[in-house]
């Protein structure tokens, strides 16, 4: 049980869905890997769970670490999730500035000042893109099934 939500397994639902937004504090972080991990678990993705919620704790955390800086506060962003006869499907958007997906890179920069977030995203999920949009940005990632 997570907060008071019954972990039961539905099973491998195809068509089922679900989404929540969070404001942009770090407290979201949490909340949402819990939404996240209930989800997994009601919907026959829980033996995927762990390589899952890293994923989505990486993404959340830049977005809350890059793309939010300046108005924390303001900031939202939304995570959904389909099961559709290809695997998972989590898209997370937000309203924070655009930013340039190609701009992103640890190359030449001290391990020890962060960078492997993103390598560690590409090497979970089955694909990851990050794409920038006109109200904010928008990450697809797709986890077939195992």
């Amino acid at each position: 049980m997570i907060d008071g939500v019954s972990d039961d397994k539905i099973g491998g639902v195809i068509g089922a869905e679900a989404s929540m937004k969070f404001n942009a504090q770090l407290q979201s972080l949490s909340t949402s890997r819990n939404f996240v991990r209930r989800f997994l678990r009601r919907n026959g993705w829980g033996h995927c769970e762990c390589d899952i919620i890293i994923v989505v704790g990486e993404v959340v955390q830049n977005i809350l670490r890059h793309a939010f800086v300046t108005d924390q506060h303001r900031g939202q962003y939304e995570v959904s999730l389909v099961v559709d006869s290809a695997g998972l499907l989590i898209t997370i958007t937000d309203n924070a500035p655009p930013s340039n997906p190609q701009a992103w890179s640890s190359v030449g920069r001290d391990s020890a000042h962060g960078g492997h977030g993103l390598r560690l995203i590409r090497g979970l999920a089955s694909t990851a893109q990050f794409i920038p949009q006109i109200d904010g940005n928008c990450t697809i990632l797709r986890f077939n099934p195992r």
